[in-house]
């Protein structure tokens, strides 16, 4: 007798099916099609303290990285631009910079230098981990999710059967899923591209590389778009959900054509 349980299917902790169920309740849709989530905090969390103090000396320690390395520091600065420039960071308004510690978080950031990239060679990491004066990070408040997608593994094991494989990958996957605006006050950077000018208040609008959360919020909305597109592009729906890891897509096809056609319904959904 053949066995009729899930083999995907998974034993959440308590932890994770909370987070779960934070993520459906409180994500919506945007009428440009995005999805707006909210961090999910655990409960009964120890309140966060300063945390300005530490991130203004991470600043000061990385502009003395950057001005060591001209090349990176090119890079770095053109990265922060784009973030500013496409709307994903912005400046806090001058009537809103007095929040309480409890109510807003600094994140540091620094570089991650990756040459094997063919999309962003700097990419810049934001540290949810560093301490306020209470001991406690905006990652310790806030809960992981569960892994939902497949093992590395698998995915490339069944990448070998296609007879025309196909890999992708899903450009600035993070930047693409909004945090509502409630929440971003827990995002904000520090931020100047000359130390002969004023630091400068930003707060970062989506999902971000180095919170806690970010991983299953950035897959999760991808399996949601999958699901709210199930009926319209299967094919898509089967290999978002099967076989993307992270943000990179090992799929394929049995004939050119079914591959032609996975490939339009992918650049569609």
């Amino acid at each position: 007798m053949e066995s009729t349980e899930d083999p995907k299917a998974r034993v959440l902790t308590p932890e994770q099916a909370a987070c779960e169920k934070h993520y459906s309740i409180n994500t919506t849709r945007e009428p440009d099609g995005t999805y707006t989530v909210r961090l999910p905090f655990k409960q009964n969390s120890r309140p966060l303290r300063n945390s300005k103090f530490q991130d203004v000396r991470r600043l000061e320690a990385l502009e003395a990285k950057l001005y060591k390395n001209p090349a990176l520091a090119r890079d770095y600065k053109e990265s922060m631009r784009e973030l500013i420039n496409d709307g994903h960071m912005k400046l806090v308004p001058p009537d809103e910079l007095d929040l309480h510690d409890s109510k807003c978080y600094y994140l540091p950031h620094h570089t991650v230098v990756k040459d094997s990239s063919t999309t962003t060679k700097t990419r810049i990491v934001f540290d949810a981990s560093a301490r306020t004066t209470s001991g406690e990070s905006l990652n310790q408040q806030l809960m992981v999710g569960a892994t939902i997608q497949d093992d590395l593994f698998g995915i490339l094991c069944r990448w070998r059967q296609w007879n025309v494989p196909i890999s992708a990958d899903i450009k600035k996957l993070y930047l693409f899923v909004n945090v509502h605006p409630e929440d971003r006050n827990f995002q904000r950077v520090l931020w100047r591209e000359t130390n002969d000018k004023p630091v400068r208040v930003y707060r970062l609008k989506k999902v971000t590389f180095g919170t806690a959360s970010a991983p299953f919020q950035a897959i999760r909305t991808l399996h949601k778009l999958a699901e709210d597109y199930a009926t319209e592009f299967p094919e898509a729906v089967r290999a978002l959900k099967g076989d993307v890891y992270v943000d990179d897509a090992m799929t394929g096809a049995y004939t050119v054509n079914e591959a032609l056609a996975l490939q339009h319904q992918l650049l569609s959904l």
